[in-house]
């Protein structure tokens, strides 16, 4: 599955307790594959993310709404080189769709620098993968035909 495209995006929070909100959308035919942590500098403990589908998150700062929520949790300078998206409380069957996507993200106890990379492929043809699983059973039994003595 070729790469479309990574973009990347840095978010700076200069508060002690900050909140950053970003839509995106992902175009037809491509997938979110990753939601890479490229760099970060959490100065305070912790940040807190979440990811909903549509233009706007919707979740309160109380909890309420994370119904709603396709994942959350917990990133610090530890996870530098991490996909959010793999860690997140709520697992993801695999890559996000097309469609709109936001994020949001919260510092919980200082100033706080993050970079994040959006992994964006394509997604694969329904029967490229029947014709790739058919191409090597078919090298396989040439390879083990191969090798029977005669």
């Amino acid at each position: 599955m070729p790469l479309v495209t990574a973009r990347r995006l840095r978010c700076v929070a200069a508060l002690a307790v900050d909140r950053d909100y970003f839509s995106f959308a992902v175009p037809g035919g491509a997938q979110l594959s990753a939601l890479m942590l490229v760099d970060a500098t959490v100065s305070g403990g912790v940040s807190f993310f979440a990811i909903q589908a549509g233009p706007q998150l919707t979740v309160q700062s109380n909890g309420v709404g994370a119904d709603a929520l396709l994942g959350y949790g917990h990133c610090d300078n530890a996870m530098i080189g991490s996909d959010l998206l793999a860690a997140s409380a709520i697992k993801f069957p695999g890559p996000l769709p097309a469609g709109t996507v936001s994020v949001g993200v919260q510092e919980t106890g200082g100033p706080a620098t993050y970079d994040l990379d959006f992994q964006i492929s394509a997604v694969p043809e329904p029967g490229a993968a029947a014709l790739m699983l058919a191409g090597r059973l078919g090298l396989a039994a040439v390879s083990r035909a191969k090798c029977r003595p005669s």
